[in-house]
């Protein structure tokens, strides 16, 4: 506590060199850039008393590997971890509601994150330029606002909670918050084929097909062949085709040669 600066039970700056710390004894906040830019923690949890953190809290603290919150926080402010290249690991707090603008962009180091099924609101660029690999939208999420995940160039598996009728919400408008290369993800890993999303991303089959082998998801090639069925055309086939050899993905490559001799 001697490197805590404290007032009103509010920790106002750390002035600490230990690499793990534990935020307890009675604090109820993080104050704005209260940690930020510091080199030397590499854990931190967040004890039960604290129920705010302040902007930009632990921006740049760039050997940050692990996160623990303990309360019962339900929002996480601007910045708060951008630029935690080292992050690994983070229990997001059980209540947690709202996750800011830039909360987690440019963690490089996050592969895989689970977000609670009280989140309502993901916010700008919140989880842009990361490194997360997967994710799942839990049914209570509403709002996801522009960039939220874009420049994740490693997301490929994006799972739609379960028990919510995402059939029939207008998935379309959320496309702005992920790269357009998800789409076709998320609407063949998630949907019908009578949906929304899964009715567009059929119509540029060139498209989706560039974007699953570039996503590293060839295995939902199959199902985008059987949502298109006979609006593919041989000409649209063969260019799908180029483009697999373009990519060299021989695996495409044979899957639509399958596909295109069973025509004949």
């Amino acid at each position: 506590m001697n490197d805590f600066i404290v007032s009103d039970n509010v920790l106002l700056e750390y002035k600490g060199t230990e690499e793990i710390v534990e935020i307890t004894d009675g604090i109820k906040a993080i104050a704005q850039n209260a940690f930020k830019d510091n080199k030397h923690i590499k854990s931190v949890k967040i004890g039960e008393s604290v129920s705010e953190l302040g902007e930009n809290a632990f921006e740049n603290c760039t050997n940050l590997e692990s996160v623990i919150f303990e309360g019962d926080i339900i929002r996480l402010p601007w910045c708060c971890f951008k630029g935690c290249e080292s992050l690994k690991s983070v229990i997001l707090p059980s209540l947690l509601r709202r996750v800011g603008d830039m909360c987690f962009s440019e963690c490089k180091a996050l592969e895989e994150i689970q977000l609670p099924d009280s989140i309502t609101k993901i916010d700008f660029n919140a989880f842009s330029f990361s490194g997360l690999k997967r994710v799942k939208l839990p049914e209570s999420l509403t709002t996801i606002h522009t960039g939220a995940f874009s420049f994740c160039d490693n997301l490929s598996y994006i799972k739609l909670g379960s028990g919510s009728d995402w059939e029939n919400r207008n998935i379309r408008k959320w496309s702005w918050a992920f790269d357009r290369e998800l789409l076709p993800i998320i609407a063949l890993d998630n949907l019908s084929r009578n949906s929304t999303l899964a009715r567009e991303i059929v119509r540029e089959p060139t498209i989706a097909t560039e974007s699953l082998i570039k996503r590293g998801r060839i295995d939902l090639l199959d199902k985008l062949l059987d949502y298109a069925g006979k609006r593919i055309t041989p000409t649209e086939l063969d260019f799908m085709l180029k483009r697999a050899q373009d990519l060299n993905s021989n695996e495409a490559t044979k899957i639509l040669l399958e596909y295109k001799n069973n025509l004949k």
